[in-house]
């Protein structure tokens, strides 16, 4: 049953959803079309590099990922969202932009810049942080899906850093693929 004061409250939701609605699409769309932007410019600026370490010839092009996109699905609680570049290096899916989490412990949504590698599977996973150990690179592992990141916070007030931040995030991947001597040798 609802109480009165909930249904004030979801009475001045509809109200404000009235008047906003459509700006805020408009809003998170622009918002989103700028990362992308900014995010590619960066990527292009790094791309041959990368692919270099990598030891791959060319990228394959995917869509911008924005996950929830402008229509949330029913089931996301709000409390991590993703606004990226998104391509593909032979069995890795690589992300480029930004994330939000929001831990059940912080009252604050915390933002990154990262660029994220999912390996597909769990041994190829494992094997890419056994090798960023061996080699003091600090990738992040979320558990228990093969995504590996790097993640650098960044604030409202930093967001002209985005590029400088991305560009650092993807220096140490260059890096990491370098050292191993490319993708190939981490293969199944």
């Amino acid at each position: 049953m609802i109480n009165n004061e909930t249904k004030k409250s979801l009475e001045e939701l509809i109200q404000e959803g009235l008047r906003s609605y459509p700006p805020a699409l408009l809003a998170l769309r622009e918002f989103c079309n700028e990362i992308r932007k900014r995010a590619e410019n960066v990527f292009r600026k790094k791309e041959e590099a990368l692919l270099k370490a990598m030891g791959c010839a060319t990228f394959k092009e995917c869509p911008l990922w924005v996950y929830p996109d402008l229509i949330s699905p029913m089931d996301w609680d709000g409390k991590w969202a993703w606004v990226a570049v998104h391509v593909w290096a032979g069995y890795l899916s690589c992300y480029f932009g930004l994330t939000f989490w929001k831990e059940d412990t912080v009252s604050d949504l915390c933002s990154y810049v990262t660029v994220m590698m999912n390996p597909g599977n769990h041994p190829r996973r494992d094997r890419i942080l056994k090798e960023s150990r061996n080699l003091s690179i600090n990738l992040s592992c979320d558990n228990p899906s093969n995504e590996i990141s790097v993640d650098l916070p960044i604030r409202p007030t930093d967001s002209e850093s985005f590029e400088k931040k991305l560009g650092e995030t993807i220096d140490v991947w260059i890096k990491f693929w370098t050292e191993i001597g490319g993708i190939e040798k981490l293969k199944d």
